[in-house]
């Protein structure tokens, strides 16, 4: 009797172990990250359940640690081609394993730049777990932000809407938005002040660092545009560009120059004057 309970167990481990034999024997003999080569093989959700032997969170969760490290290993170039097919995989696998939706669309919408993806997977997630306005808010801020789909947006922004304890915050945002001039600093305040509040508030690690990788890029818009500004006069005064942005201010005059949501400087390129942010990759904290 024992035998027949753990057998299964037994068989699914030995499976693990065969695979990532079989993984690390197939990375050490070819050059995975050469172009735009695809190399990851991932089995269906259907194959993972019929070979989990009725353990299909627990191979979830197995899948959701592997993808964390996966994903936030620099060194493989190609590895946000794969985002949204890990994470479908995933919550097919787990349905209501709410941290995969909050950390995968983030994950796919802002680092793999797939934002119709993120809207897929958090509309997925609003099938499965019930009564979570963040689904349909995040959705809206994907189709407003990134996609500048602002009819998508209201739709998803309306749904948001119906939700009976929806935060006081959020209950006029869309009347609130300026929609003709959707994408304007004062529109990026009003959404980076809302995002601040989910911040601060939320109790979810997940939602927490989705919120925060929101902010970053907010904050950079924000910043963005004054900074530009400096450097044009920067350029009227000097007949030149800055050299760096401590030039910018000390020539200029400036107390300081904005910091990104996080602290760090901007990258700045002195030959084309542009202000870029380095996404922060911390999914190792979910671990």
């Amino acid at each position: 009797m024992i035998i027949k309970k753990v057998l299964p167990a037994i068989i699914l481990i030995f499976s693990i172990i065969i695979f990532v034999f079989s993984q690390v024997k197939y990375d050490a003999n070819t050059n995975l990250f050469s172009g735009k080569d695809k190399h990851l093989m991932i089995p269906s959700a259907k194959t993972l359940k019929i070979v989990s032997f009725g353990n299909v969170n627990f191979v979830a969760d197995l899948m959701y640690i592997w993808a964390i490290q996966f994903l936030s290993t620099r060194s493989i170039k190609n590895r946000y081609d794969y985002a949204y097919q890990i994470f479908d995989i995933i919550t097919d696998l787990n349905p209501k394993f709410i941290d995969l939706y909050f950390i995968g669309s983030t994950i796919v919408g802002v680092n793999a730049k797939k934002p119709l993806k993120a809207i897929e997977l958090l509309q997925k997630a609003k099938k499965h777990i019930k009564d979570n306005y963040y689904f349909d808010y995040d959705s809206g801020y994907f189709a407003w932000y990134y996609l500048k789909d602002y009819q998508l947006a209201k739709k998803l922004y309306l749904q948001m809407s119906e939700y009976k304890e929806l935060p006081g915050l959020l209950k006029n945002f869309w009347i609130n938005m300026d929609i003709k001039e959707a994408n304007t600093t004062k529109n990026e305040k009003k959404a980076f002040k809302l995002w601040k509040e989910i911040e601060k508030n939320t109790k979810s690690k997940s939602k927490r660092e989705s919120a925060k990788a929101h902010l970053l890029q907010l904050k950079h818009k924000i910043d963005k545009a004054e900074i530009v500004i400096l450097i044009k006069k920067f350029k009227v005064l000097y007949n030149r560009l800055p050299l760096t942005l401590d030039e910018l201010k000390i020539k200029l005059k400036i107390k300081n120059i904005p910091l990104d949501y996080i602290g760090n400087e901007y990258k700045y390129d002195p030959k084309s004057g542009k202000l870029s942010l380095e996404m922060e990759e911390s999914w190792k904290k979910f671990l």
